[in-house]
């Protein structure tokens, strides 16, 4: 890293906007657009010259309306385009007009940079709100004849007065970058990226097909998330103004410097910022700080390199999760960097380790853990845990410990309570028979503490996403929004093969009372009304979704949704609660050459009774075991086993019948987790063993996933019973 680069910027995305590829006059003949790409290329190349790692995004209006007026004038002899077509072609030409721009840039600079455009494609749902009202504005203005001509032919326009008619075209949320994975490989190995222009071209998936759809994405609502594919700790948005202003045009009028998380999204509540020009640029801005704890600038395009050169919050407005209280010359905190840094370095080692909890609000544990310097507080990134609840839609023993765990991060870290918050601490209720509560802690350590390894170490990533609305539960939608939440999640972690992932864990929200009600208000349904059964119908849809963003199957359809339990995660663990609205998602894997003690494997249970299932998960972290195992062989080496667990739905295990799908007395939940969690113990000699119910689509009809952690260091830290 140069010695003019900043402490927090290691690897940024670059949004250009529309003035990127225009003259000043805002003409946008081939030779002006030549001219403006080769200007922002300038600029960037700074940054890149300067030892950043960067990625570039770029918006399209000013191409696509050209092609839609060539379109309109030659319809009589060349058949008109798609929108999406129109989208892909500038895509392709902006893409080739500024890479070779860059390229040269560099050369100039004498750096030499490969450099490649990626055609990119956006998911969005097929139900998005937009469709039904679509108010993007596309095109030249035209009269109202032309307009009706038009509007008899299917399209929508709108009157802007005196000014005239424009098409008027959907513009749904992006759901997931497609081409996001091959980005990031790209980006991984050294390559400048440019991808998503436009915001990406807009494809639905039906019956598991993608096709294309007319519409066109906010650029900036893209990048957002793009950002967070690509593993970046920085998002520059390039504008043509200084900084975003409070109060523009009026006499008290302020500029927005270094703003905390809070004050942006209050700012926009507050309608700060217009729809049709900062308002999307703040918007992207502070879904990029929620997303991944970094950091977000908008600027001028000729200030980007001032803007991360510069100290933090001296130039553009910078969005981070905390605002201008950190200070500017120290290190950042491990919610921000953890296993989320970029710039190509490899991600932190982790540290893992299972406490027990003596009561239901006990922590001291942790505490104790933090104050003998085996875990930095300010650089926990993840806790998962059993509670000792009924486990069921009024357990308040999972709000209960997580409270005790937050409050304890905070007394003894640095982090504010909105970094703290946003900890992915998932806690599952229900310890029944002889499951004993417990946590399980992962740390980042820092690089010069990790045991050196080339071999694959454990690596955590986290993400949230989108919200899930109460009719999305039990659907495809919620597939498909858990899915592009995980591929955010691998990238964080440093992983990009899905065989590297072993072990992901999700809390999303069920459907309650006051949720039902309020989709019903709406004009929609839910899949249930029963908010017991919800848990299951939540973990199942989460579970697809997991699957589907390792490939282990297709995109599934409604009607397979907790129906066709032939479709299922090997990987997922999945719980749900009434303590968010939107699927937190940790995933864990493995990645080589990051160092550290720990590696985690993954096998299945069969069934409830399927004890060599759960030493296949021990074998396959790579200790050596002998044929038939005992839990005195592990020798402390097991940190932890989790597993998910189901009653089979024809109610037998083994050919043999069982009552807990009969049972009127205690529901089937309790008394499978207590006879799984005994197999657990049984194999691992310790009850601590996070044994979670509600397994639909997870593993097997009447069995699950299991993975297992363990310890590869020279004197184990796992437990040993007495």
């Amino acid at each position: 890293m140069n010695a003019g680069q900043t402490h927090w910027a290691r690897r940024i995305l670059v949004a250009l906007g529309g003035n990127a590829m225009s003259a000043p006059d805002g003409s946008a003949t081939e030779d002006h657009q030549i001219a403006a790409l080769q200007t922002a290329a300038g600029h960037i190349a700074d940054l890149i010259a300067a030892g950043y790692e960067v990625a570039i995004t770029h918006g399209n209006g000013p191409q696509v309306g050209n092609l839609l007026v060539k379109n309109e004038m030659a319809a009589a002899v060349v058949p008109p385009v798609s929108l999406d077509w129109c989208v892909a072609q500038t895509q392709a030409t902006v893409g080739f007009v500024l890479a070779g721009a860059l390229e040269s840039a560099l050369a100039r600079r004498g750096v030499t940079k490969a450099v490649a455009a990626l055609v990119t494609r956006t998911l969005v749902r097929t139900d998005d709100p937009a469709f039904a009202a679509p108010e993007k504005p596309i095109g030249r203005y035209r009269p109202a004849t032309e307009a009706a001509a038009a509007m008899s032919r299917g399209q929508h326009w709108k009157s802007f007065g005196e000014r005239g008619w424009r098409r008027v075209v959907a513009s749904p949320a992006p759901l997931d970058i497609l081409d996001g994975v091959v980005g990031r490989q790209l980006m991984d190995g050294g390559t400048v990226v440019i991808m998503a222009g436009g915001g990406g071209i807009p494809v639905v998936r039906a019956d598991g097909v993608l096709s294309g759809v007319e519409a066109v994405i906010d650029k900036d609502r893209s990048a957002a998330l793009l950002g967070q594919y690509l593993n970046c700790d920085t998002l520059l948005v390039a504008t043509d103004v200084e900084q975003a202003v409070l109060g523009w045009g009026t006499p008290d009028a302020v500029a927005v410097g270094h703003v905390s998380l809070a004050e942006a999204q209050r700012f926009a509540d507050e309608g700060h910022f217009a729809a049709g020009s900062m308002g999307p640029k703040v918007a992207a801005a502070i879904s990029f700080v929620a997303g991944t704890g970094s950091t977000s600038v908008i600027t001028r395009l000729d200030r980007l390199a001032d803007a991360v050169t510069a100290p933090l919050g001296s130039v553009g407005t910078v969005i981070t999760r905390s605002g201008g209280t950190e200070p500017s010359n120290t290190e950042p905190s491990s919610t921000e960097t953890g296993n989320q840094e970029g710039a190509g370095n490899m991600p932190e080692a982790i540290e893992v380790r299972k406490i027990p909890l003596h009561s239901v609000s006990d922590a001291s544990e942790l505490t104790r853990l933090i104050d003998a310097g085996i875990i930095d507080a300010d650089r926990i990134v993840a806790v998962i845990g059993k509670t000792e609840g009924n486990g069921g839609v009024n357990d308040y023993t999972r709000i209960i410990a997580d409270r005790a765990f937050r409050e304890v991060i905070a007394a003894r870290g640095s982090r504010p309570a909105e970094e703290i918050k946003q900890i992915p601490i998932v806690w599952s209720g229900g310890t029944d028979g002889v499951l004993s509560p417990h946590a399980t802690v992962f740390a980042t350590v820092p690089a010069e503490k990790a045991e050196p390894s080339d071999e694959p170490r454990l690596t955590v990533g986290f993400a949230m996403s989108e919200v899930l609305l109460p009719e999305d539960i039990g659907r495809v939608a919620m597939v498909e929004k858990v899915a592009a939440a995980v591929k955010i999640a691998m990238a964080k972690a440093g992983i990009t093969e899905v065989a590297d992932v072993h072990y992901v864990q999700t809390k999303t929200p069920l459907l309650t009372i006051d949720t039902i009600r309020d989709a019903k208000s709406r004009g929609h349904d839910v899949f249930t009304e029963d908010t017991l059964h919800s848990m299951d119908v939540s973990n199942g849809g989460t579970a697809l979704g997991i699957a589907v963003a390792l490939g282990e199957i297709e995109m599934p359809t409604d009607q397979q949704i907790m129906a066709d339990r032939s479709l299922y995660s090997a990987v997922a663990s999945c719980s749900s609660g009434v303590e968010l609205d939107r699927a937190q998602v940790v995933v864990v894997g493995n990645a080589a050459g990051i160092g550290g003690r720990y590696r985690i494997g993954h096998g299945v249970m069969k069934d409830a009774l399927d004890a060599d299932g759960i030493w296949a998960a021990i074998r396959s972290t790579g200790i050596e075991l002998p044929d038939r195992p005992h839990s005195s062989d592990l020798k402390g080496r097991l940190v932890n086993v989790f597993l998910k667990c189901e009653v089979a739905q024809d109610g037998q295990v083994r050919g043999r019948r069982n009552a807990m799908l009969d049972d009127s007395d205690v529901h089937w939940h309790r008394q499978i987790k207590a006879c799984v969690g005994g197999v657990a113990a049984s194999v691992t000699g310790d009850p601590a063993a996070f044994v979670s119910v509600s397994a639909a689509h997870q593993g097997p009809d009447g069995g699950g996933p299991v993975a297992a952690i363990v310890d590869l260091g020279p004197d184990p830290t796992g437990y040993q019973a007495p």
